[in-house]
């Protein structure tokens, strides 16, 4: 006998929680299984409710099920047994269908096992009342119960009374096909209650070793559960798939780096879903999907109950408090949508608990209304899926994203989030536990600027092997020029490879901690990566230094040194030199006054493509062209054009390094960073809407760097001999930390200043002599003056390299 069904209970649930479980064992004449069960229902209970009396009577109904099972008889009718036994006794009989236990009372046959296929009242235990089974789910499991549960849900919010106003509904483990939606309420005149508990959801869809409740929807053009006009409602311990339940299972093999939603929208347009509609998305679970007026394309008609009459198809009243308790949902457009329709009332304060997943689906959780109002603090795991946050693609489009909420993924998720205008909140914190993303996703506009904060924390992993990057380096990790406030990195992990652009200008990094994975191995890839914090570049119109975390390399040796950040000046001299992230806004004051007196953004050199870039060619990661404002080594290190320095394509977001260069010529290549994906021979670019001949490249220095003591000197007109060379105290110094080859970057000091040398050219170092307290430049200098800071210095650059 198959122990599924429904029961509609009062309170005291779990008096009858065991009683499938024991009424499994009696059919397979498992006393001790019967026994340990009802002592366990009766443990439950006294812990919860502390009726001794209630316990008691649970605990004999199942040891008097596990005495009759040592002497097994079944017969034919119930007078059979009755005459076997004596009065008090109990015997089987499977007269009714099914093998039911009886006990004689006074002559009459009482079933006393809690499972008869009807009855007005099944039993009653300690004044627990057990209402009739709506329906058994036999051996063959997946039959149609669409109806049946629509009826008991109807019952329960019309027309039930007493202790079944509880508004408990409880589907038993087995699976159910659902035909139709099913409707947590019809938005009537009057808020309503409603819960819809199962035995437990699966893990990844592994159905058959795991205790579970399996909703599972035939129809691909209307929600599979829609809660409407209900408060303090929700769903718990149920598994809900669509259509798209398999289709899923193959988008590794079929992404497209170049268009990352194709893979998914194909995998449901292959099973007939129309995906896309703004006010009917295939969802699994929809939240006031019936609110507001008809839109043009709308879900089917709803075929109401007597009990609600029939009033129109939409304008329904709003939900409110509603949670999602250890649920999974898989196969759909869209795992939950809030408000698809065309009202932004209401439709908030979601609650999640346990382990809630959205699986195989294009967006995982939708927001559509700007009333959405939310802290959604327990986890939700998402796997395989484009996006697991929007809030402009269903309803009004205008959605609020929640004020915190914890992230989990696993396999591909694309992008966390994806928002349209962030006007209508305050503040977003996103705590993350993610792998297998590909970037953090997109802010798409829309919204006035300061309208709202997001933060982010955690751990958010990008790593992937050179030739295993199924989904690519991406150009933007953090896409949209809306600068509608700050973007704050609160103390997050991101373990990446290659380069990474944070395009909104709000962004703010505060001790972001950055894990590159790509090994470099040779000097201009190592001074590349130590410009870029370990491989991040941040809008380049922002004046926001950042605080960045990585471990650098030690140029030339390739020594990773102890993890610093980029407010730690310590680690800045030539042997590392400055990460381009602490060089938007002013320096701390004991590094260089100066330097504040300018107060630079990014010391950038502006190459427009047309007109200077030409005989352009690319060879898998690296890129070659003849660049004429290269013309001459010490200009190039002047406009950051040497090697180890970091290019930047405007119309892309493309990131290079420099690996080579012939200044007689204006011929370079670079290695790219970014947008870029592995084809299992070689490399193709994933971003090609704008060719790289095109737009502006932007170059910013590799090899800039300050010594580790502040030094001074004196010029002479007419000389090109540095004297008094002393620190910032007056003292000399021994080692002045610099290089035969450096160059000074006068371009760096506040205009007073640079007449080191003359204002075309800044030569580099030919002889450094501590004793003399000199420093010898390659030209001389066009005025005499005394007390000239040199704090900034060019790297002499590394030598070209023949390949990356």
């Amino acid at each position: 006998m198959s122990a599924t069904r429904i029961i509609r209970t009062g309170d005291k649930t779990r008096l009858v929680k065991y009683g499938p479980e024991i009424a499994s064992a009696i059919a397979e004449t498992d006393a001790a299984r019967v026994a340990a069960l009802a002592a366990q229902t009766a443990a439950e209970s006294a812990q919860t409710d502390a009726e001794a009396a209630e316990a008691a009577a649970v605990v004999a109904q199942g040891l008097a099920s596990a005495a009759a099972l040592t002497a097994p008889d079944v017969y034919a009718t119930k007078a059979a047994g009755l005459a076997a036994v004596a009065e008090g006794e109990t015997f089987w009989s499977d007269e009714d269908g099914g093998v039911n236990l009886y006990r004689d009372v006074s002559g009459v046959a009482t079933l006393i096992d809690g499972m008869a296929s009807s009855g007005a009242v099944e039993d009653v235990v300690g004044g627990l009342e057990i209402r009739p089974k709506a329906y058994v789910i036999e051996e063959t499991n997946g039959a149609d119960n669409t109806s049946a549960i629509q009826a008991e849900i109807v019952d329960l919010m019309y027309t039930a009374t007493g202790n079944a106003r509880s508004r408990k509904l409880q589907l038993m483990t087995g699976t159910s096909t659902l035909t139709d939606t099913i409707h947590l309420g019809y938005g009537d005149a009057e808020f309503r209650g409603i819960w819809l508990y199962g035995e437990g959801n699966s893990y990844g869809g592994n159905l058959d070793q795991h205790a579970n409740t399996v909703l599972a929807c035939t129809h691909d053009d209307r929600p599979g559960i829609n809660i409407q006009g209900a408060r303090n409602s929700g769903i718990k311990d149920i598994y809900l798939e669509g259509v798209g339940v398999d289709e899923f299972l193959t988008i590794t093999a079929d992404f497209d780096a170049s268009d990352p939603l194709s893979a998914f929208t194909s995998a449901l347009t292959g099973v007939s879903v129309t995906t896309g509609l703004q006010y009917a998305p295939y969802s699994g679970i929809t939240i006031d999907a019936y609110s507001g007026t008809a839109p043009g394309t709308a879900y089917p008609n709803v075929t109401f109950p007597a009990e609600v009459g029939a009033p129109a198809q939409y304008g329904k009243t709003h939900s409110s408090l509603i949670t999602l308790d250890n649920v999974t949902v898989k196969g759909f457009e869209v795992g939950c949508t809030f408000k698809p329709c065309d009202t932004s009332s209401q439709g908030d304060w979601l609650k999640t608990a346990g382990q809630v997943q959205f699986e195989n689906c294009i967006y995982g959780l939708s927001i559509g209304n700007n009333q959405f109002r939310s802290s959604i603090v327990s986890p939700i795991r998402f796997r395989n899926v484009h996006t697991c946050l929007v809030t402009n693609k269903h309803g009004e489009q205008s959605g609020r994203a929640p004020t915190e909420m914890y992230i989990e993924t696993s396999s591909l998720a694309y992008q966390l989030f994806e928002f349209g205008s962030l006007n209508a909140i305050t503040s977003c914190h996103i705590h993350g536990n993610c792998e297998t993303l590909v970037r953090l996703g997109e802010i798409a506009g829309g919204g006035s600027s300061g309208a709202g904060v997001l933060k982010m924390s955690g751990k958010f992993n990008f790593l992937d092997s050179e030739t295993s990057q199924v989904y690519g380096v991406p150009a933007k990790l953090l896409e949209g020029s809306l600068d509608f406030g700050p973007v704050i990195y609160d103390a997050p992990e991101h373990e990446i490879y290659g380069a990474h652009y944070h395009e909104p200008p709000g962004v703010q990094a505060k001790n972001l901690y950055i894990k590159q994975g790509e090994d470099a191995t040779k000097d201009y890839m190592q001074m590349g990566y130590n410009a870029l914090s370990g491989g991040f570049l941040g809008n380049i119109s922002q004046d926001r230094a950042q605080e960045i975390c990585f471990i650098p390399y030690e140029i030339g040796t390739g020594a990773s040194s102890p993890q610093i950040t980029t407010s730690d000046y310590s680690y800045t001299d030539r042997d590392y030199c400055i990460p381009i992230a602490v060089k938007r806004g002013k320096f701390s004051s004991g590094l260089s006054g100066w330097f504040e007196k300018q107060n630079r953004l990014y010391p950038a050199y502006v190459v427009g493509a047309p007109s200077r870039i030409s005989s352009y060619s690319r060879t898998d990661r690296s890129i070659s062209w003849i660049n004429d404002r290269l013309s001459g080594e010490d200009v190039g290190a002047k406009r950051n054009l040497t090697n180890g320095c970091i290019a930047f394509h405007d119309a892309t977001a493309t990131i290079a390094v420099i690996r080579s260069n012939d200044p007689s010529t204006g011929a370079q290549t670079l290695e790219l960073l970014n947008n870029y994906i592995y084809n299992g021979s070689g490399f193709d670019l994933i971003d090609t809407s704008t060719a790289f001949t095109a737009g502006n490249w932007y170059f910013f220095p590799g090899h800039l760097f300050s010594p580790p003591k502040r030094i001074w000197g004196d010029i002479t007109s007419g000389s090109g001999v540095i004297t008094n060379v002393r620190t910032d105290g007056g003292a000399d110094v021994t080692d002045y930390g610099l290089a035969v080859g450096d160059r000074l970057a006068g371009e760096y000091y506040d205009q007073d200043y640079q007449t080191v040398s003359s204002s075309s050219s800044n030569q580099p170092i030919t002889a450094i002599d501590t004793a003399a307290n000199t420093i010898t430049v390659g030209r001389n200098c066009s005025v005499t003056q005394t007390g000239v800071p040199l704090d900034f210095w060019f790297r002499a650059e590394p030598a070209n390299e023949a390949s990356r």
